[in-house]
């Protein structure tokens, strides 16, 4: 297996804006006139071609021939949450869509199209298709183009002999590239994630692959068509062990809610029914079947097999002697229905635990390295807002807003798409959240209960930082277009309604900060921190070189940021420069906190802290130190109590207390480690969440 670093989440690489050629944009596609998947259609009318549906085949659609319903040289099958089949037409350069019926409800018809060749849907309706250009085609569910990324080669995101594709609950693409004899790992955020079967490790090599299949733990299943072998990998790459199924030319795979896993055998012309060891359990589609590609299982557990050597689709249905899958839970809980009103103000509301990114607190936090809970997200789970119920609201590169009791157990999630903020809360209670997905674009407000009470189309560009709520619950975000590298501060009224929008000439990866008078600072790609009124106008612009975090803002309206040459004090007034300090060891990287006392807390990308007076001259440094020698890398902005005392995270996986005299109290690392990205939050009852890797964490009593 080799991985590619995430980096930074703040960081956006965009997988799909940067893997197509210079300057390509999303093609247009020409869709064929025809009713979308969920309207009605008439059905499709052709006959049935080759051998009599024998044993276990309860229906056969399609012929030669490429009118609707008709193919030529079907290859990959995908079927959706709604039971609809979609079908790789790949003679006719198309795909085409039926619902659980046969009937015929429209096709993709797509200039770019050479071929395609698999096809996957995700849960949100995102269509994925593998093309014989060696590129991946993504449309919405309606077959309207979003985006296209790969080119030939073998180098990383290139592709040869392109084959299957398939997309985890995380969001997260996997493309047999098997020219290549390798499993290649996307995430639609970050890019090339990791790739699988080309390590040097003989037992995990692949030979040809060809189909690829994710069970409901995210474990992934590489069939190897060369080998007739499963290589299994575990979610995240690492080797689990190899399933010998004997087959001669291992095709398509997939598997049903049971664990049982479906292998086309292009040699036979069969389909395996495997058990979770990979023994054939059963042959489906015996003397039916001429050139079989591709398969798929619906929610009724009927087997679709595509036949590219009679041009059709075939669908199979299970005898009642082979065992009943057992359906796998849904990890989306259902909202609560009722929650009572809200009391009092939430102790850490939005990102730095006010609009001001202070990260500061009034409450005491815990004393010792009490380990209360764990939750288990996805990948990067954020460190939470907290309401004033005591609800914990954090999103995850998993693809949901999760909200969470205070004892740890979920309340609800919604899979709004990939988040890499922290959330923020407004006075009335609604939950404010961006999507950082290249193909989201939207930004919400959720009621308590996870409904979403409105949305707001962004139009091509996605919410990379934390928005910021204001007394009056104006909403404001940064938002960046990742095709064109332009950005938007948009502020929101709590209702949803557009009140400004201020276009710069440059992406946001930060959220803005807002200033007591209301003034809104934000750092830009372009090395510029920006100051804009209340009306939206610029009041003005400082050139910092780069800004490497957020701002946070005093209490007299000094502008503090992090930024290639240090961190820099700046006067509210005009953005001249008040003061600098530089690291001694690493770069200036986290938003500045301020403690009650008027001093700045601020950590370097290696393992100082830094106390700073007012006037920027150094009260004290704190050293990290691990047994062994070991690295440690401080990767949280800092957080404040009510006594001066300060918290913060480190990229391996630890938390620090630290006395406000720069001594050491307590460490504590993380059981399952993980980079803390946002800073810990603070609720009322001295608890601190922490979001590390793909957990939140709950430290105190």
């Amino acid at each position: 297996m080799k991985c590619r670093p995430l980096g930074l989440v703040i960081i956006l690489v965009v997988l799909l804006s940067s893997s197509c050629g210079a300057g390509e944009g999303p093609a247009t596609g020409n869709i064929a006139p025809s009713p979308s998947p969920k309207s009605a259609a008439s059905p499709s009318t052709t006959p049935i071609v080759g051998p009599p549906i024998g044993e276990g085949a309860i229906a056969s659609f399609g012929q030669h021939g490429n009118g609707p319903g008709q193919f030529s040289s079907p290859k990959g099958l995908a079927i959706d949450a709604e039971g609809n089949l979609y079908a790789a037409d790949t003679g006719n350069q198309r795909v085409q869509v039926f619902d659980a019926q046969g009937e015929y409800l429209m096709s993709i018809v797509d200039t770019r199209f050479q071929g395609p060749r698999y096809v996957a849907v995700d849960d949100v309706g995102r269509i994925y298709v593998t093309d014989a250009a060696e590129r991946v085609h993504v449309f919405d569910a309606s077959g309207e183009p979003l985006q296209s990324f790969g080119q030939p080669g073998s180098l990383p995101s290139q592709f040869s002999q392109i084959a299957d594709v398939v997309v985890d609950r995380a969001g997260d693409l996997y493309v047999v590239d098997s020219g290549n004899a390798r499993i290649q790992n996307f995430s639609l955020l970050t890019g090339l994630v990791l790739t699988l079967g080309d390590t040097d490790d003989e037992a995990e090599l692949l030979s040809r692959p060809q189909g690829i299949a994710v069970d409901a733990e995210g474990n992934i299943y590489a069939g190897d068509s060369a080998t007739g072998k499963i290589l299994k990998y575990a979610p995240g790459g690492p080797f689990l062990n190899v399933l010998d199924t004997g087959i001669g030319e291992l095709r398509d795979i997939t598997m049903d809610s049971g664990g049982y896993l479906y292998a086309v055998d292009g040699a036979e012309s069969v389909v395996h029914l495997l058990d979770p060891s990979g023994r054939t359990v059963m042959r489906l589609g015996e003397g039916q079947l001429s050139e079989p590609w591709g398969v798929a299982v619906d929610p009724e557990g009927r087997v679709y097999v595509s036949d590219a050597g009679y041009h059709r689709i075939l669908v199979l249905e299970l005898p009642p002697e082979v065992p009943t899958p057992v359906p796998v839970p849904s990890p989306r809980a259902s909202p609560t229905a009722t929650l009572p009103p809200l009391e009092g103000s939430s102790p850490w509301p939005m990102y730095g635990g006010n609009p001001q990114h202070t990260g500061s607190s009034e409450a005491l936090g815990p004393g010792a390295p009490n380990l209360s809970w764990t939750f288990r997200a996805g990948l990067l789970a954020g460190s939470p807002a907290i309401g004033a119920d005591g609800l914990l609201y954090f999103g995850s590169l998993d693809g949901n807003l999760y909200a969470l009791n205070p004892d740890g157990t979920e309340a609800w999630r919604s899979p709004l798409g990939q988040i890499s903020g922290m959330p923020a809360l407004g006075p009335e209670g609604l939950i404010y959240v961006g999507v950082a997905s290249p193909v989201e674009e939207m930004f919400y407000a959720l009621n308590r209960d996870g409904t979403v009470a409105w949305s707001y189309h962004l139009l091509g560009y996605i919410v990379e930082g934390s928005p910021v709520v204001g007394p009056d619950g104006t909403a404001y975000l940064a938002a960046s277009n990742p095709q064109t590298g332009t950005g938007s501060v948009v502020a929101l009224s709590a209702d949803g309604a557009e009140l400004w929008r201020y276009d710069l000439a440059s992406r946001l990866p930060f959220g803005p900060a807002l200033g007591p008078d209301g003034t809104l600072y934000g750092g830009a790609g372009d090395g510029n921190l920006y100051a804009l009124s209340p009306e939206g106008t610029l009041k003005w612009r400082a050139s910092l070189g780069a800004v490497n975090s957020p701002a946070a803002v005093g209490g007299d309206g000094t502008v503090y940021v992090a930024t290639a040459e240090g961190y820099q004090a700046l006067d509210p007034d005009d953005g001249s420069l008040i003061w600098s300090f530089s690291p001694v060891n690493g770069e200036a990287n986290s938003t500045p906190a301020l403690g009650s006392e008027g001093r700045l807390y601020v950590t370097s990308s290696a393992d100082e802290l830094y106390a700073l007076d007012r006037d920027g001259t150094l009260a004290w440094t704190f050293t990290a130190e691990a047994e062994g020698g070991e690295e440690i890398q401080f990767s949280s902005p800092v957080t404040t109590d009510g006594q001066g005392v300060l918290y913060v995270g480190t990229r391996e996986g630890a938390l620090y207390s630290v006395a406000p005299g720069g001594t050491m109290l307590w460490s504590l690392p993380l059981p399952d480690g993980g980079m803390a990205l946002l800073g810990p939050a603070l609720a009322s009852d001295g608890i601190l969440y922490l979001g590390a890797g793909s957990n939140l964490y709950a430290v105190g009593r």
